[in-house]
């Protein structure tokens, strides 16, 4: 139980006060009698005996009242809701390179967009539903890295910051800063844990079709940074095309020859380094294989607390308070009418 207005119940500490003040004008009203004796030799009726009764009641009613106006609430509890999940950042390259088409059947995508729909497909894939359990969240960087999204239960929210992101369009702000993005990633996740919830499985999923050309940190020195957190790397490196590529990386910016300048030899290292995965990636369908064989190995099970639903009592209070005060009338006119 709750109040919405505790200071309220302060006014229960004038209830003594009023009972004290009532029984010295009591006593202020006795009549002397000459001998005590005579008075213990009387046997009083009961209606004398009961006669603070109709007090007490007022006083038990005006403090049920006081209590309403302090509007009582109840709630079902705290709840610990066991469910499969992962906490896991999603770490997307979205330098210039990414613009560059995939090969096979998907030479006409570019490779941007097949990550952006296989991030999507990731996030609102069934086993993903909300309340699912799982906290997912976005990181993404071009020279630098950036939190999209902080790790959310919203799986909705998190797909409407994918769909909407897109390359960096700033020449000067094009690169693959991938040390410097494992690290923000594995920062968000090391400080993940709260009071009452202890998250057993934590992993970055990493995208990139590079090698880290930007930024100060190494991605080993990086990988071994989460590797202490206990954090796994899963990395996924994008091929397509070996041939310039005729789309630029910016609109209005000369054309980039993209080729395959993946760095595979660092990311096998990253994922080796944290106890995670490395996958090629060649086509859109390639991705989304990946990303649920990630989801696979990374589902776990942690407890995530619900918000509590209050709801209104003081009406119950007001009708006892209505009950006890119709009480006393009662037995005031009634069975105790005739008593001084």
């Amino acid at each position: 139980m709750r109040f919405v207005c505790p200071y309220v119940l302060l006014l229960l500490g004038l209830l003594p006060v009023l009972w004290r003040k009532k029984r010295r004008r009591q006593s202020e009203s006795l009549v002397p009698f000459p001998s005590v004796q005579l008075m213990v030799e009387l046997s009083p009726p009961w209606r004398v005996r009961w006669h603070s009764l109709p007090d007490i009641l007022r006083l038990v009613s005006l403090g049920l009242m006081i209590v309403a106006l302090a509007r009582p609430q109840i709630g079902r509890g705290t709840v610990l809701d066991y469910r499969e999940g992962i906490a896991l950042m999603m770490v997307l390259d979205r330098s210039g390179s990414m613009n560059a088409p995939l090969s096979g059947d998907d030479a006409a995508l570019r490779r941007w967009d097949a990550v952006k729909k296989a991030a999507q497909l990731f996030v609102t894939d069934k086993e993903f539903a909300e309340g699912s359990g799982d906290l997912l969240g976005l990181v993404a960087f071009a020279r630098h890295p950036e939190t999209v999204c902080p790790l959310t239960w919203s799986h909705e929210l998190l797909r409407y910051f994918v769909a909407n992101l897109d390359l960096e369009e700033d020449p000067t702000l094009d690169g693959t800063a991938l040390g410097d993005a494992l690290a923000l990633a594995a920062a968000r996740l090391h400080k993940a844990d709260a009071p009452g919830m202890k998250i057993k499985s934590k992993a970055i999923l990493l995208l990139t079709d590079g090698r880290n050309n930007a930024g100060s940190l190494d991605p080993i020195e990086a990988a071994r940074m989460a590797a202490r957190w206990g954090i796994r790397v899963h990395a996924i490196g994008l091929v397509g095309s070996d041939s310039p590529a005729d789309h630029p990386a910016v609109p209005g910016q000369p054309a980039i020859s993209f080729g395959s300048g993946i760095d595979e030899e660092t990311l096998r290292t990253v994922a080796q380094e944290t106890g995670g995965t490395y996958a090629m990636g060649r086509s859109a369908d390639d991705l989304q294989k990946i990303l649920r064989a990630v989801k696979t190995m990374e589902r776990t099970s942690f407890p995530r607390t619900r918000s509590t639903r209050y709801g209104e009592i003081f009406p119950w209070f007001v009708a006892a308070a209505l009950m006890v005060l119709a009480f006393e009338v009662a037995m005031r006119w009634t069975v105790l009418g005739g008593v001084p």
